[in-house]
């Protein structure tokens, strides 16, 4: 078979010259093809047509190529092909944008929702059933619906939290469709690192500002809980703490500085940070189960509720979240 003047073999190779090398509309290409009987070669490749060929194309031959059925159909505007060096550099980029987004930042701190709840439900064996723990963070904003609707207010308040949190993610989805894997297990690595790294940077600053050697901060009174309880306290303060003291917490202090104390946003951000943290850090001395209070204890969790926030800020809920989960893990468990 053949078309108009050109063999298939031949016909077949220029719509990927075209794609590969071509960046402008290439109609004058061929309508020269179609003239001259001739099939641009790979070492010539489209770009390389005689001028005289592409300057000999009239009106009528251009309506001859568009209405004639028998010839090759071509797209009006050449592929475009992406640039592996381009995608490189942009992908730290994309990393760190997407990362902080809903459909990331949330669905990454979904596992420790899930899993706080399971340990919760979970008997353990022993005087003490895991059932009586719950962290003081959650008993908290439970109880505030529980002041509302009564009995069913842990119910409710769990509802509302997964249910507002998947709204957020649709809604963020909308907008950016598809998930990529590898951002979770960059999100869990960076989250990782900076577990690691917080115990260690968090007491050199408290060691700097109160003059002194950091002594072992432990919870000294969680030693007699089992590893289900240690594990389950770990992951509810790094999602329910979190959600208390940076989400609610400090945009309300924020909120609270700006509106009633006529604050511009920075000073009221600032004060809002410093409040919260010092709130944070008090919140840890309370109930059964707190820690005995000390000067660098206190100071110490000043500091990291400053650091936490800033995460926050810059790195979003969940990596904020995971990264407080891990190091109370690693305090608790480990």
């Amino acid at each position: 078979m053949v078309l108009g003047t050109m063999k298939i073999a031949d016909a077949m190779i220029v719509p990927t010259l075209i794609i590969v090398a071509s960046s402008r509309p290439s109609w004058r290409l061929r309508s020269a093809i179609k003239r001259s009987g001739q099939a641009w070669t790979l070492s010539n490749g489209p770009t390389a047509a005689p001028a005289s060929l592409q300057n000999a194309v009239s009106a009528e031959d251009r309506r001859d190529f568009r209405n004639d059925p028998d010839q090759v159909s071509l797209p009006e505007r050449p592929m475009a092909l992406p640039s592996p060096s381009l995608d490189l550099m942009a992908l730290p980029r994309s990393y760190w944008q997407a990362s902080r987004a809903p459909r990331y930042g949330l669905l990454f701190a979904l596992p420790l929702l899930v899993f706080y709840q399971v340990l919760a439900a979970l008997p353990q064996p022993g005087p003490e059933g895991i059932g009586q723990l719950r962290n003081g963070a959650d008993v908290i904003l439970e109880s505030l619906f529980t002041w509302m609707v009564g009995r069913w207010g842990p119910l409710l308040f769990l509802v509302c939290l997964t249910g507002f949190g998947l709204w957020l993610v649709a809604r963020d989805l909308r907008r950016h469709p598809g998930l990529r894997p590898g951002v979770f297990a960059g999100m869990l690595g960076e989250a990782a690192l900076l577990a690691l790294l917080f115990g260690g940077v968090v007491a050199r600053v408290t060691s700097a500002l109160l003059g002194g050697g950091p002594p072992p901060l432990t919870l000294a009174r969680v030693e007699g809980v089992g590893w289900w309880s240690r594990l389950m306290l770990s992951l509810g303060a790094g999602l329910y703490e979190e959600l208390l003291f940076r989400v609610v917490l400090v945009a309300l202090l924020a909120w609270g500085a700006k509106a009633l104390l006529g604050w511009r946003p920075w000073p009221a951000g600032v004060f809002a940070t410093l409040v919260g943290a010092a709130i944070f850090s008090a919140f840890h001395y309370i109930g059964r189960y707190g820690d005995r209070w000390t000067l660098y204890s206190f100071m110490f969790r000043m500091v990291a509720g400053i650091f936490f926030s800033a995460l926050y800020l810059l790195r979003g809920f969940g990596i904020t979240a995971w990264t407080h989960a891990l190091y109370d893990t690693f305090l608790l468990v480990v």
